[in-house]
């Protein structure tokens, strides 16, 4: 599918979706696991256990009433980056429904990566403002070599303990951590053994930090961009779909992509 206007057919997109399911082919129970199943029309029926189910039974689709078109469809836009009111436009569904199908579809995304190694640039920018204490913060951090790897975590503050716990999660001991001038990360060196650099904003002293600055731009245009303002309970399955699409791009090259690595094979219930 290369644009919303060459989709896939209808039985296209139900064959593809059906290897995602099933890549051996197979069709199987989600209940015995039995492949000796009966097909009629979009349902199958297992002789084994006498129970009916679907292509979406089994798997975190369960319950979406969606045809695998649809479904085609309302990924590839999202993968594209339209807003929600224009996913509903183009793929015939309800703003209602685009506004159900995003949290499912950011719930299976990697949330983690490997600990970054190496020039790891490290910064903190706010992302909510609210009076009285409100506000949310985003940690992150940056690889400076390829291939591109961000890590990303929604905090409530940012103060050392909080730092603290991102830097060990996050950035391998052995990396060169450049910050700026924050007084969280001035101990790391010497508790942690970090290679530590300072880049002193106060002084002009941008350089260094320049990616992680960038990375925050992009991230504020792309989010006001594609989600306007977002509720305060979505901000962390926002900050995870970024991470990923920076980090594991072959996740958004198409649908098929995507649902092949986020559609497991039907598990037992």
């Amino acid at each position: 599918m290369d644009s919303i206007t060459h989709p896939p057919s209808e039985a296209k997109a139900r064959t593809l979706l059906r290897s995602c399911v099933w890549p051996d082919g197979h069709p199987r129970c989600p209940r015995c696991q039995t492949a000796h199943v009966r097909a009629s029309g979009d349902r199958y029926h297992c002789p084994h256990c006498r129970r009916k189910f679907s292509l979406y039974s089994g798997t975190w689709l369960k319950g979406c009433h969606l045809s695998p078109l649809t479904l085609w469809k309302l990924i590839w836009c999202w993968q594209q980056g339209y807003a929600p009111g224009q996913m509903a436009e183009l793929s015939g569904v309800s703003p209602q429904c685009v506004s159900r199908l995003l949290p499912r579809l950011r719930a299976h995304l990697p949330r983690t990566v490997q600990k970054l190694t190496g020039i790891v640039e490290v910064d903190e920018t706010c992302v909510a403002h609210h009076k009285h204490g409100g506000q949310r913060w985003v940690m992150g951090a940056i690889l400076r070599s390829a291939p591109r790897k961000v890590a990303l975590r929604l905090v409530m503050d940012r103060e050392q303990e909080t730092t603290d716990r991102f830097l060990l999660d996050h950035v391998s001991t052995q990396s060169f951590v450049v910050t700026d001038g924050w007084q969280a990360y001035r101990h790391i060196e010497d508790f942690f053994g970090y290679h530590h650099r300072i880049a002193n904003h106060e002084h002009g002293d941008l350089g260094p930090t320049n990616r992680i600055e960038s990375l925050w731009s992009a991230f504020d245009r792309w989010r006001l961009r594609q989600y306007g303002t977002p509720r305060r309970s979505h901000l962390q399955g926002i900050v995870w779909e970024y991470q990923a699409r920076i980090s594991t791009p072959d996740w958004f090259e198409s649908p098929l992509s995507f649902l092949t690595n986020a559609l497991l094979p039907v598990p037992r219930e």
